[in-house]
């Protein structure tokens, strides 16, 4: 190669090397502004930067989840009317059919099942529709139980926000 040929591959090269670099800058930047564009557009998490919907979420949820796993032999009517209250769509038709087997048996047994939520968190909140993972706790107490036993479940809720308050739309166990 001669010299005049090294001299003129140097800046052809470093024109490339530049040219690439430039490129893959541009590219990050436009995948940051879309990132961005995402945090504020119509579908972005607003669990992310609205605390008071998300703090309305989750006192919402977390009181119809408590509604809805907790009943008392002695007054199912008042516990299925308050749950019924705070589920909507399927899983209110799924519910009412759970409840009736708790119906059947709950009174015999005298059976009573307090549910606390312990730790709830919004992984998003987009509109009028939201997931909430929930770990709730239940005292289950009956003839056989007076004492009570206790149990943990963790719930993936999927909550919509009817006529201002958020009610349960789903609730799956993990």
């Amino acid at each position: 190669m001669s010299v005049w040929q090294g001299l003129m591959a140097r800046p052809v090269r470093t024109a490339v090397v530049a040219t690439v670099v430039g490129l893959l800058g541009l590219g990050a930047a436009v995948a940051m502004a879309v990132e961005a564009n995402g945090l504020r557009g119509p579908t972005a998490n607003a669990a992310l930067v609205d605390q008071e919907s998300t703090a309305r979420l989750l006192g919402d949820v977390n009181a119809a989840v408590e509604r809805t796993y907790g009943y008392a032999f002695d007054s199912l009517d008042a516990d299925e009317r308050a749950a019924q209250d705070v589920v909507i769509g399927a899983f209110a038709d799924r519910f009412r059919e759970e409840f009736a087997t708790v119906r059947e048996l709950a009174p015999a047994q005298q059976a009573t099942v307090t549910a606390t939520v312990r730790e709830s968190a919004v992984q998003s909140l987009r509109g009028s529709r939201a997931e909430v993972l929930v770990f709730v706790d239940q005292t289950i107490r009956n003839v056989e139980l007076p004492e009570g036993a206790a149990s943990g479940a963790r719930l993936v809720v999927t909550a919509e926000l009817v006529d201002g308050r958020w009610r349960i739309a789903d609730a799956l166990s993990r």
